[in-house]
C-alpha cells in the first residue's frame, strides 16, 4: 500500500539510485575497466538483477546465513560481466 501511495517518490529513489550506477559504470568505461557499450542500460540492469539485495520484499531473505555469500557471488559475476 506504501508503495502505491508514494509511486512518485519511489520512482524518484530508484532513477537516483539507477543514476548513480549509471556513474560508476560511465567512470568504468572511462578508465577502460569496463566494456559496457550503454552505461544506462548496464546500469538498470545492474539494479534489477540485484533487487533481491536492496527491495525491502526481500528483508526476510536478508536474515539468511548464506545472504552475503550470495551478494558476494552476485557482484563478482556481475562485475566480470561488465569487464573489458
Amino acid at each position: 500500500m506504501l508503495v502505491a501511495e508514494q509511486g512518485a517518490v519511489v520512482a524518484e529513489h530508484v532513477a537516483e539510485l539507477t543514476g548513480q550506477l549509471t556513474r560508476i559504470v560511465a567512470a568504468g568505461v572511462a578508465s577502460g575497466d569496463f566494456a559496457a557499450t550503454d552505461p544506462a542500460a548496464a546500469a538498470r540492469a545492474l539494479f534489477q538483477t540485484t533487487g533481491r539485495f536492496h527491495d525491502p520484499a526481500y528483508a526476510p531473505e536478508w536474515e539468511r546465513p548464506e545472504v552475503d555469500a550470495d551478494f558476494a557471488a552476485a557482484v563478482n559475476l556481475l562485475v566480470r560481466g561488465l569487464r573489458a
